[in-house]
């Protein structure tokens, strides 16, 4: 299929930020998880606690709130939080279904690669209804490597059947977007409001969409 001036057969999409509107609560998670447990949020935690992983994130919260819970405790009720945005509150992103609508009326497969596990993505993709355009959902969990290797979309990839040059990946987030280019996928660069690199990420994409939820 010739979509958008791309010659592609498979199509493979990042979830948060790019096929639903849920950056904003992982990037606010610590505040909202402090204020649950009736804290008040300190200035010195942001997101990037999770740099490291969630597990040390949740224990460096631990440690600056004196938090009585294990860290494998908070990790989930940390999830549970999530799990809960995705079931009653969270929106896909403004014009993504016309794309899916799109490229299923071509023939392209698709399938997702997302950096949070299936069992709680699942929710957002039954909540918005997105989940019926997709053949397969894979997490970097399951795959074994972050999104700073190609691996999750190599999997993706090979699972379609479809060759490099002819698959195009939907990614909002830069370090990732770096990773698909430098596999020489096809790149189609999403704008998230949460995410700083928009210049270098446009000038990675083949196709750049500045949208705006």
């Amino acid at each position: 299929m010739n979509w958008r001036g791309m010659e592609i057969d498979g199509a493979i999409f990042d979830m948060d930020g790019t096929l639903i509107d849920s950056m904003g609560v992982w990037r606010n998670l610590p505040e909202l998880y402090a204020r649950g447990k009736g804290l008040t949020p300190d200035p010195r935690v942001d997101d990037t606690i999770w740099d490291q992983g969630m597990l040390n994130g949740a224990g460096y919260l631990k440690r600056i709130y004196g938090i009585d819970e294990a860290p494998e405790t908070m990790v989930q009720e940390m999830f549970d939080l999530v799990v809960r945005f995705y079931q009653e509150q969270v929106r896909e992103r403004e014009g993504i279904r016309q794309i899916l609508e799109e490229l299923t009326a071509g023939g392209v497969r698709m399938c997702i690669a997302s950096a949070t596990d299936e069992w709680m993505g699942k929710h957002a993709m039954e909540r918005t209804g997105l989940d019926r355009y997709f053949d397969r959902y894979f997490c970097c969990r399951e795959v074994g490597e972050g999104k700073e290797t190609d691996r999750i979309y190599q999997t993706a990839r090979a699972y379609l059947g479809t060759d490099v040059e002819r698959t195009v990946i939907f990614e909002d987030a830069l370090y990732a977007a770096r990773t698909v280019s430098a596999a020489g996928f096809k790149l189609v660069g999403i704008r998230d409001a949460w995410e700083p690199g928009q210049k270098e990420l446009s000038s990675l994409a083949d196709l750049y969409l500045d949208w705006e939820n």
